[in-house]
């Protein structure tokens, strides 16, 4: 097909989901977060056996949102969203698209543009069911969404830095590409069509920003009981710049494991990496995690043989990955060793490759083959990793030097826990998982997490003292009052290590202003 056959791709659905959303939304439900750790706040429910996979992000107003299946065969696509203060739209979650599908249970496309969510089912097929924006209130901004009018599947979305985003789909030997603007336009004159060098059995990674409004896509296909990849870059117009390549050695007994799925990051000064672990097909062998860069014009950092994450001989599994953009360091956790002697690991190396917390990386914490599973988040200097497992959720964090924080916040003790996500939502953390109860009730919770490892509301400005937080009252002044007369640094507004009246006119002028609605 050609690409002038093909131009304009994307128009708004016919199909209307007016019904089904207004159906889902009833009256939103308000309520604060919680601050007892065995009170989590519910989102919604997702029965079925292995219904694990959801997805968050945080819109510019530091609203958190999820996106789930709530079961396994024939049921409902849902989102939630969360504001500072624990709102949501409505108890349960809103129901948006049908789900069609019988045993395919995958993490949604769900991205922020602005204030507002783009959000479609996991591979779903565009020809049937849109690509839908939702505002603040829950209402569909798009209408009844964007839909494709040939059968294609969904891979993934990409938001630009003017909040554009970037739709990929694959149909056949193809990758396509269309570029929609927040009023649901096309912004390109024509899809863009990319043969991905394998064939039609391929599956697209990832895409991650360049620095220049375009975009990395990672890719891969079996070869025999291994996977190899490639990769391509795309500039703002839709160009190839390069691509595809290979970022490593494959063949015969080489290539990415089948067993894991790697992970593609930006690198923050316009490259990227791409995390993998080796193929491997015994149980005796050291399958380690490794790491190529990829620079803008398609230079690899590394041998095609890949870095060295950790130079442990424990096979090595499950890599997550986070960039330090202060620092350009990247910060890689994995799951060391097999069955009941699984760990948590984590590396951090310089931009150079250098690994700097040992040859073997540092030693985080124990895993449940079943049960445990990790997400980390770079926040106030150190890396929070929240981990789940039978006995709950909790938070562990490592220093910039290497050194484990001694504290370790609970952020739940109701367990079996699975499916842990978190993302940082203004000045908290936020924590999304899903109970691992027997049978088919299975239910997903949310717990906010603040500075020094306090649950519940974000303090709102400097005036917010006291619980109830995110409110401003008489019980803020008192505690003001007390802190400034013990000469607590709290009180001391101003950081200048004195408690005088300028604090005081600091702390009347953050109390006048108020709390955000």
């Amino acid at each position: 097909m050609s690409a002038r056959t093909t131009g304009r791709l994307l128009r708004p659905a016919t199909l209307s989901i007016t019904t089904i959303v207004c159906a889902g939304l009833g009256t939103p439900a308000h309520a604060d977060w919680p601050t007892d750790a065995a009170e989590p706040l519910f989102i919604g429910t997702a029965p079925g056996p292995g219904i694990e996979r959801h997805t968050l992000t945080v819109t510019a107003d530091d609203a958190v949102w999820v996106a789930w299946q709530d079961g396994y065969c024939e049921s409902d696509f849902r989102i939630q969203r969360l504001d500072h203060l624990g709102a949501s739209f409505t108890s349960g979650g809103m129901i948006i698209q049908p789900d069609p599908t019988c045993g395919f249970v995958n993490a949604p496309a769900l991205v922020a543009s602005g204030n507002e969510a783009v959000v479609a089912r996991a591979f779903a097929d565009l020809a049937a069911s849109a690509l839908l924006r939702f505002d603040h209130t829950g209402l569909p901004t798009w209408g009844s969404g964007l839909l494709v009018p040939l059968p294609v599947q969904l891979a993934d979305l990409l938001t630009l830095p003017n909040q554009d985003i970037i739709e990929f789909y694959t149909l056949s030997n193809n990758i396509y590409a269309d570029r929609i603007n927040p009023a649901g336009k096309q912004v390109w004159s024509e899809s863009k069509i990319y043969n991905n060098a394998f064939g039609s059995n391929f599956r697209f990674i990832d895409a991650v920003p360049d620095a220049d409004g375009g975009a990395f896509m990672f890719w891969d296909a079996p070869t025999a009981y291994r996977r190899s990849t490639r990769v391509a870059r795309i500039d703002g117009e839709g160009t190839m710049l390069f691509g595809p390549i290979s970022p490593m050695k494959t063949g015969e007994i080489l290539g990415a494991s089948r067993h894991t799925d790697p992970v593609a990051v930006a690198d923050g000064v316009g490259g990227a990496y791409f995390i993998w672990t080796l193929g491997r097909e015994d149980g005796f062998t050291t399958a380690p995690v490794l790491l190529q860069r990829i620079a803008p014009d398609g230079l690899l950092a590394h041998d095609l043989a890949g870095l060295r994450i950790s130079l442990g001989t424990e096979r090595q599994f499950d890599p997550q990955a986070v960039l330090d953009p202060a620092t350009g360091d990247l910060m890689v956790l994995w799951r060391d060793d097999v069955l009941s002697d699984q760990t948590l690991r984590v590396q951090r190396l310089s931009a150079e490759g250098d690994r700097m917390w040992g040859d073997e990386g540092i030693l985080i914490a124990p895993l449940d083959p079943i049960y445990s599973h990790y997400a980390p988040v770079l926040w106030n200097d150190q890396l929070a990793i929240a981990v789940s497992g039978p006995s709950g959720v909790s938070i562990c964090r490592v220093n910039a030097d290497g050194t484990i924080d001694p504290e370790v916040w609970p952020i739940s003790p109701v367990g079996p826990t699975r499916a842990i996500r978190m993302v940082e939502s203004g000045t908290s953390l936020v924590v999304v998982w899903h109970s691992a109860e027997p049978g088919f009730d299975n239910f997903l919770y949310a717990q906010r997490i603040n500075a020094n490892g306090r649950l519940g509301n974000p303090a709102c400005n400097s005036a917010d003292f006291a619980a109830p937080f995110g409110h401003l009252d008489f019980f803020d002044v008192a505690q003001f009052l007390a802190a400034f007369a013990g000469g607590d640094e709290q009180a001391d507004l101003i950081a200048d290590g004195e408690h005088d009246f300028f604090d005081v006119a600091a702390y009347l002028s953050a109390f006048a202003d108020g709390c955000a609605p």
